[in-house]
């Protein structure tokens, strides 16, 4: 039913995601350190990326380390950080 009624309204906006993503994070209540596994550039397309960007602002400093997952895929190039991660420090990157 709310799939069907997104596709009807034109779907959801950034912003109401967004505030639905940190109702999620606050649900879980509070973390000290957080390790992100968010895909690889290669699935730049399915919004791992904002998501990932989303839970760095929300924990701040608790956010220790961001571990693409890569499975079979080479590394990423920081070029590929700053397209698919934008403004998150690349010393937060391992692997």
């Amino acid at each position: 039913m709310v799939h069907t009624r997104l596709q009807e309204e034109g779907g959801i906006s950034l912003e109401a995601m967004k505030k639905h993503f940190f109702k999620g994070l606050k649900a879980l209540g509070k973390r000290e350190r957080v390790l992100l596994i968010p895909p690889d550039i290669t699935r730049l397309h399915g919004m791992g990326g904002t998501l990932a960007v989303w839970a760095v602002e929300y924990y701040k400093d608790a956010v220790k380390a961001i571990l693409p997952a890569l499975g079979t895929h080479v590394p990423m190039t920081d070029a590929e950080i700053d397209i698919m991660y934008p403004g998150l420090d690349h010393e937060l990157f391992v692997g």
